[in-house]
């Protein structure tokens, strides 16, 4: 076959002019470019004919294989090729808005298994299933006389710290991180070439856990370095190559930590050894001249099926019309960069929008469309530039935007792009003005997938793309699923930004109100809660700022900022002990990163400085107030009466003795009727004066959040009032369970 391929992995073989292994008979005729390859001279933007120029001269490709169109623009015109077309989606998880709007242009699309199920639920039906990643062995390989005893690492793990993309991994690290307690831990990323090659053949153990069920280059590179490799259970793909407890550990959510206390215990290296040694012997066959020697095979008889029929009516599904050429451009635009940026523009320069069969509606939109388009590229070319250049493309772009508008008003994705521009100008009244127009377009139903065309600008790529490229994976644009999902994700987007400028302005109610919004919208958002932690804090609400920041820990437990400043609100909250805890215990996640050696060595320095007041506090303890509380039913006037006239009838004002009363949200949303019941016993029914009454604080945040985030003040007894369930939220905090009639003030934090 003569082929032709854009953007593969780095093969010798290739760059050698030699045949891939297993294919020595077939007499493949390969050309490569792009990602280092200099077969054929290429420029980002190319269209497929001036590729083809590009080649010897009579040379012409049976087949073309783009690897990657989620990250490498398809070049323009493909959709006209004779030769067999394939496009490899790689990384098919962050590749929705590619297969959507380019995904026709190819006659085959090739994905692993599980994102050959996901192409096929977008309505692909020509789609194949491949081993995509594999390992180099110049690079990855086992070192020569490197003994077990060399291995000094316990459990590895070098990767892409990019949280944001990668959420759900990034809990597992935080996870894998606390082990540095008992083990050498090492989680880093950036390690390449010779300190890769050594760093693993150092790992008695990697740890490894796909992103969205497929089987990653890790996998082959662990072990054909000779390590053990744990990898996920469940995932569908892996077992079909390698055999759990043979040449590899599955583990799950439930016995991750015994499964690396057993494979580290000394008694049991014997066994860890000889699954590393097999493991390594099994990955042999999958280098990545393998796989695309594999690969070639499997889909050679489609190439020469194609060849033969090359006479017949060529057709593929890309319209050849204003939608057709719409999808490509929005794509283009999407994937392009500062080398493309020139021929992008041309392109949507010279879009023959004029040759539609009629000039209504539909022309009118699809020009609207294309003005859009110029507006996120002249963005993104801002973006990339210093000023002056810089504002002059904002200028540009901002013009552009104002002439979309002026057609079609509510095109929400300019609306929110304008407002990025303007803000970037420093233009915030102007900015927060399209954001607010924005917000009202997408809470105001009916809302039309029409209204939601287009590309929202991202400055830079995070957990906003992720999520959009999911969404256009999962559902057709313009569905109703597609419509509401994106609806979601722009209020989100929205709500933020308002949030942001609120705050940048010291309205800190307003700010609260739209994170809080936000928050809503995207509740595991660990970037949103912190910043509506920090609102709260500032407006003079400690205890929610707590959850809050709990939050954005649980969902992003490598954010900094999050740990600093809940410290820091900790230590305000004079909860010396609890700041000094929750330090120590990311610092026993940072001690397993190198990669965040100077953010260890700042939190260090931090706690260091607490330990001291921590000291005063613990040799103060015998003086501080006992803090006692209790759980009533307020619809019980049984409950709650007879606990507050023991607690007034044994308590004084200026004993120190605090009464703490959850009022659970959720039941009663606005305690003020509460509190004036409580306080018309204590006055009428009681006649005890107010100012005679001794401390009591009433709890209006859920008491299983304010324990997660460790907000709950210490307490040191649970009075009975309401049965078994006393008894167990006492046994569940550690104090003792009293009776409402005894005097507790021998009882101190």
């Amino acid at each position: 076959m003569r082929i032709l391929i854009g953007h593969t992995n780095q093969i010798p073989e290739l760059n050698q002019y030699r045949a891939l292994p297993g294919r020595e008979n077939k007499f493949d005729d390969v050309l490569a470019f792009g990602n280092g390859y200099a077969q054929v001279l290429y420029t980002e933007g190319m269209t497929w004919e001036e590729l083809l120029a590009q080649c010897p001269p009579g040379w012409k490709p049976d087949v073309y294989v783009h690897w990657s169109p989620e990250y490498n623009l398809t070049p323009p015109g493909l959709e006209n090729a004779e030769c067999y077309t394939i496009g490899v989606f790689g990384d098919w998880n962050l590749g929705g808005l590619a297969l959507r709007n380019a995904g026709d242009v190819f006659d085959l699309l090739v994905a692993d298994k599980e994102g050959c199920k996901a192409l096929n639920a977008a309505g692909f039906t020509n789609t194949m299933s491949a081993l995509l990643w594999g390992y180099d062995p110049a690079i990855h390989r086992k070192l020569p006389d490197f003994t077990p005893e060399q291995k000094d690492i316990d459990l590895l793990m070098i990767g892409n710290f990019n949280h944001a993309v990668q959420s759900e991994r990034s809990r597992w690290l935080a996870r894998v991180a606390k082990l540095s307690q008992k083990y050498h831990v090492v989680l880093t990323s950036g390690v390449i070439g010779d300190a890769y090659t050594e760093a693993m053949n150092r790992a008695k153990i990697v740890f490894n856990r796909s992103v969205a069920g497929g089987v990653n280059m890790r996998v082959y590179e662990t072990l054909a370095c000779n390590s053990l490799l744990l990898y996920e259970r469940g995932n569908p793909e892996i077992e079909t190559l390698f055999t759990d407890k043979e040449h590899l550990v599955l583990y799950g959510e439930d016995d991750f930590e015994a499964i690396v206390d057993h494979y580290l215990n000394p008694q049991n290296a014997p066994e860890r050894e000889q699954i590393t040694n097999a493991g390594h012997r099994a990955v042999a066959p999958y280098s990545y001249a393998h796989q695309l020697s594999r690969f070639f095979s499997e889909i050679e008889p489609l190439v020469m099926a194609h060849k033969r029929a090359r006479n017949a009516v060529h057709s593929r599904a890309i319209l050849h019309d204003e939608e057709g050429e719409l999808r490509l451009l929005t794509l283009q635009t999407y994937l392009s960069s500062p080398h493309s940026f020139a021929r992008v523009e041309a392109n949507l320069y010279a879009a023959k929008l004029t040759d539609a069969p009629s000039s209504g509606t539909a022309t009118k939109t699809a020009k609207t469309d294309v003005l859009a388009l110029r507006s996120v590229l002249a963005s993104k070319e801002g973006h990339a530039m210093q000023s002056p250049y810089r504002d002059s493309c904002f200028h540009s772009a901002v013009t552009l935007c104002q002439k979309v508008l002026l057609a079609e008003p509510d095109h929400i994705a300019t609306l929110i792009n304008l407002a990025g521009l303007q803000l970037a100008l420093n233009r915030t009244e102007e900015g927060e003005n399209a954001l607010l127009t924005a917000l009202s377009s997408l809470e105001s139903p009916p809302l039309t997938s029409h209204q939601l065309r287009g590309l929202v600008f991202s400055s830079s790529y995070g957990s906003f793309d992720v999520e959009r490229e999911r969404i256009w994976l999962d559902h057709a644009p313009g569905s109703p699923e597609w419509t509401e999902e994106t609806r979601i994700l722009l209020t989100h987007r929205v709500s933020v930004a308002l949030g942001e400028i609120a705050s940048s302005r010291q309205d800190f109610e307003t700010s609260c109100a739209f994170l809080e919004k936000a928050l809503s919208y995207r509740p595991h958002s660990g970037e949103t809660a912190y910043g509506y932690a920090c609102s709260l804090r500032t407006s003079g609400k400690p205890e929610k700022a707590l959850i809050a920041y709990a939050l954005a820990i649980e969902n992003s437990p490598f954010h900094f900022d999050a740990w600093q400043d809940r410290a820091a609100l900790l230590l305000e909250m004079e909860c010396v002990e609890e700041a000094s805890q929750s330090l120590d215990e990311f610092l026993v996640i940072l001690a397993a990163c190198p990669v965040y050696a100077e953010a260890n060595a700042y939190f260090k320095e931090l706690r260091e400085k607490i330990a001291p007041a921590a000291q005063r506090q613990a040799a103060t303890q015998s003086s501080q107030i006992t803090r006692l509380i209790a759980l009533p039913d307020w619809n019980e006037p049984a409950q709650w009466q007879p606990l507050l006239q023991s607690y007034v009838g044994h308590y004084s004002v200026n004993d120190p003795v605090i009464l703490l009363l959850p009022i659970p949200p959720d039941q009663y949303p606005d305690p003020a009727p509460i509190v004036q019941r409580m306080s018309d016993f204590l006055t009428e029914t009681l006649g005890v004066s107010l100012e005679k009454i001794p401390k009591v604080t009433l709890l209006t945040e859920p008491i299983e959040s304010m324990i997660r985030a460790h907000a709950l003040p210490i307490v040191d007894a649970v009075l009975a009032v309401n049965g078994a369930a006393d008894a167990e939220f006492a046994q569940f905090l550690g104090v003792p369970l009293l009776q409402t009639h005894r005097k507790v003030l021998s009882i101190k934090c």
